[in-house]
């Protein structure tokens, strides 16, 4: 289902129905915070889409519709634990961020949020060197990429579970400058950005400025489109 629309109602619907109460077109026109008749569009074209059945009163998902709503609901629920629990984002944000996200995460994606957030509390420590700032030091985990940038990499010292300190960091993208066994060393971010160290600082400040950038953005570009609501 490719629809935003028809996943926002049909997520709406599974939560409400959670409570196990009678839901009426008022309450989900109060969530999304539109009108009854623009309701009752959306709801007749999931009936006649096979989503969900109107009887005595009541809304049922068929067997498609209850599968798309408590996929979106779960995609929605990955996200927003992965911005709380990881990036350390605040509620509100995460949920912004969370409506987005989950019309177009792939089931790949949700694979490997499961995955991250079993072992985050290993997986966060574990950042490339580009996330790292003046000052900071970290243990050499790995080397993403083929036997060339390794071995070449190796021979300037970065093997083993060796000590990095970072001198000096560019922004835009630019070189950063290291210590590694008693040597100063200029790598490019190309490189830099494929040695993976296990930082003492986390890393996580710098993926909430990245997120907070992505989000003004996001933000000023709805605005400009005269959308408000999030659900």
């Amino acid at each position: 289902m490719k629809n935003k629309t028809l996943e926002d109602y049909l997520k709406i619907i599974y939560i409400l129905s959670l409570d196990k109460k009678k839901i009426e077109n008022e309450d989900i026109a109060l969530i999304l915070e539109t009108e009854q008749s623009e309701v009752q569009k959306n709801i007749e074209e999931l009936i006649e889409k096979g989503y969900i059945t109107y009887e005595n009163h009541e809304f049922n998902f068929t067997d498609k519709g209850f599968e798309v709503a408590k996929s979106v609901y779960k995609r929605h629920e990955l996200f927003e634990d992965f911005f709380k629990k990881i990036l350390k984002i605040g509620h509100h944000v995460a949920h912004i961020y969370s409506d987005i996200l989950e019309h177009i995460s792939s089931h790949a994606t949700d694979r490997s949020l499961e995955h991250i957030l079993r072992h985050y509390k290993y997986w966060r420590r574990i950042v490339p060197l580009t996330f790292l700032e003046k000052g900071d030091v970290a243990r050499l985990v790995r080397i993403e990429g083929g036997y060339g940038i390794t071995h070449r990499l190796s021979e300037l010292g970065l093997c083993g579970n060796c000590e990095i300190k970072i001198l000096e960091t560019s922004s835009h993208r630019g070189p950063v400058k290291i210590k590694v066994r008693g040597s100063e060393l200029m790598l490019g971010f190309g490189q830099a950005s494929r040695i993976l160290v296990e930082a003492k600082k986390t890393g996580r400040e710098h993926w909430r400025k990245e997120w907070k950038h992505w989000a003004d953005r996001e933000l000023k570009h709805r605005k400009k489109k005269g959308k408000k609501r999030w659900i």
